[in-house]
């Protein structure tokens, strides 16, 4: 038996559909979402309940076809209510989103989210390479010169 991490990512990748027919199973949603948004939007709840429904079924066909990864619906629900429950021009009861949003996180925790994004996406291009490569080049192999090379393709 090999190691475990190296199978669960085989695995997935066999498992996971191919892009074009999640971009299908993404518009078909989209489209499904438009449909139902007239039969939330006549019922007779606030405006905000009414978002939150349609959000609600939004992220749970998301959620079932993995039309985009999970941890990005969750991120994307979030977003979303914040944008439709303190926007002004959608919502007429729209209320101030900053406490609730102060006590889920920091400024900070969303920096370092943001970099490991970043970094997650430069592996995956294979750009972090292709940087190291070129720092390595230009400030040697000493390892002052090396951290100072880091240091600054960090900062750009």
């Amino acid at each position: 038996m090999g190691e475990s991490r190296h199978e669960n990512q085989s695995f997935y990748r066999i498992r996971r559909a191919p892009l074009w027919f999640r971009v299908i199973v993404l518009l078909l949603t989209g489209g499904f979402l438009w449909r139902i948004h007239y039969i939330v939007f006549e019922s007779s709840y606030t405006i905000s309940q009414k978002w939150v429904i349609l959000i609600l079924i939004g992220a749970v066909l998301l959620w079932v076809t993995e039309a985009i990864p999970p941890f990005a619906v969750s991120l994307l629900i979030l977003a979303s209510l914040v944008f439709t429950l303190g926007n002004p021009y959608l919502n007429e009861q729209w209320a101030d989103m900053s406490p609730y949003l102060n006590t889920w996180s920091s400024p900070i925790i969303w920096i370092l989210l943001g970099g490991f994004f970043m970094a997650k996406g430069l592996s995956k291009t294979g750009l972090d390479q292709k940087f190291l490569s070129q720092a390595l080049r230009i400030f040697g192999k000493k390892p002052d010169m090396v951290l100072l090379g880091v240091m600054l393709t960090t900062a750009v």
